[in-house]
């Protein structure tokens, strides 16, 4: 895999889609916000994307409130909370990259909750949440970022 280390952040990330799949809740991400591991040569993590469909999500479990089409889900994310882990209190979403975030059975689901831009706030519930990506290089594919 890469050289690297890497936390997807789901806020300021592009959501291209999302699909029901026998497993859940397929979230595709066209540009995935991400920091990149502090190197030994360097203070901090480096702020930055992936473009392109590299970083897919899979909600196992989770399906689509009634009222919601999974066709106007797209845009920028403004806000991404996770709940999960044994306290169950609400964080910012921050996923290793690849990586899961197992959930503790059906008594204790992963909650996400997103907040697109100009959507209601959407709230999604399941079993685990896994984030792959489509490269095996993300070293090469990372852009730092260069907003101020």
């Amino acid at each position: 895999m890469s050289a690297m280390p890497y936390t997807l952040l789901l806020a300021d990330s592009e959501l291209a889609s999302i699909e029901r799949v026998p497993q859940g809740l397929r979230l595709r991400l066209a540009a995935a916000h991400a920091l990149r591991s502090a190197g030994p040569h360097e203070a901090r993590a480096t702020p930055g994307y992936f473009a392109g469909g590299v970083v897919v999500l899979l909600l196992e479990g989770a399906r689509l409130p009634p009222d919601v089409e999974a066709g106007a889900l797209l845009g920028r994310v403004q806000e991404a909370r996770l709940r999960c882990g044994p306290d169950q209190a609400w964080r910012q979403a921050r996923l290793p990259l690849p990586g899961r975030v197992p959930g503790k059975g059906q008594d204790e689901a992963i909650g996400l909750e997103l907040q697109l831009h100009g959507a209601p706030l959407l709230l999604l519930q399941g079993w685990a949440l896994q984030c792959s990506v489509a490269l095996t290089d993300l070293d090469a594919a990372f852009r730092e970022s260069l907003a101020c």
